[in-house]
């Protein structure tokens, strides 16, 4: 199960995203997001697709979205780490 602030996080950006009709970040990271059960191997891959949304180009998401980018990847690698899962 994931934590509520996490599912908030995700959910703020992606409602953001679609109203600003954002495809990028919306491609990076829906299937992972809508794949996600909670458990340790689909966390690992929402993880890795909040990572990758660091890459993204800075006039695709404002300096708010990356402070929640890097809040939900906190929150995921602490889960991720809590449960044994090698982040290499």
């Amino acid at each position: 199960m994931a934590p509520a602030r996490l599912v908030e996080i995700l959910e703020q950006l992606i409602t953001g995203w679609c109203a600003r009709r954002e495809v990028r970040p919306l491609a990076a990271l829906l299937p992972s997001y809508l794949a996600y059960s909670g458990l340790t191997d689909s966390t690992a891959d929402l993880y890795e697709a909040v990572n990758n949304l660091r890459g993204l180009p800075p006039e695709l998401l404002p300096e708010n979205e990356r402070a929640a980018i890097s809040e939900a990847r906190a929150i995921l690698y602490q889960s991720l780490k809590a449960n044994g899962f090698r982040l290499d």
